[in-house]
C-alpha cells in the first residue's frame, strides 16, 4: 500500500459474483481510493473462480436431475397403488360396469351405513403398519 493520509482496504469486484466491496479505514471521506491500492485478481484466481462456478452449475443440474427422477418414481408408485386398489375394488364390489361418479356414491353410502365407520376403523387398526 502507498503511504498516504488515508489508507484503504479494498477488494476488486468479482466479475461472476457481481460484488464491489470497499471499506474505508481510519475514518476517511467518501472518495474513491486510488486504483493501485486494490488487490487485483490474478488470471489464475479468475480461472479458479470460473471453474468453481462451472462446478456449481454442474452440481445444481445433477441435483435437479436426481430430484426429477425421485418425483417420477413417486408418481409411478402412486399410479401402481391406485391401479391395485381399483382392481381390488372391482373384484370385491363387482363394479366393473359402474361409472366413477356412481362408484363414489356407492362407497359414500357404504361408509354412511350405520356402524360401517367403526368396522372400517377397527380393520385399519388391526392391519399391520
Amino acid at each position: 500500500m502507498r503511504t498516504a493520509e488515508k489508507s484503504y482496504v479494498g477488494v476488486v469486484s468479482l466479475r461472476n459474483a457481481n460484488m464491489n466491496m470497499f471499506e474505508l479505514v481510519n475514518g476517511a471521506e467518501n472518495t474513491s481510493p486510488p486504483r493501485e491500492d486494490f488487490a487485483i485478481m490474478t488470471e489464475r484466481e479468475e480461472k479458479q473462480l470460473q471453474q468453481i462456478c462451472e462446478k456449481m452449475k454442474y452440481i445444481k443440474s445433477k441435483q435437479k436431475e436426481i430430484l426429477s427422477r425421485e418425483k417420477k418414481r413417486q408418481r409411478a408408485a402412486r399410479t401402481r397403488r391406485l391401479i391395485q386398489i381399483g382392481t381390488l375394488a372391482e373384484k370385491y364390489f363387482d363394479c366393473r360396469d359402474m361409472l366413477p361418479a356412481e362408484f363414489e356414491k356407492f362407497l359414500q353410502a357404504l361408509v354412511d351405513y350405520k356402524g360401517a365407520k367403526e368396522i372400517i376403523d377397527y380393520i385399519k387398526k388391526s392391519l399391520p403398519q
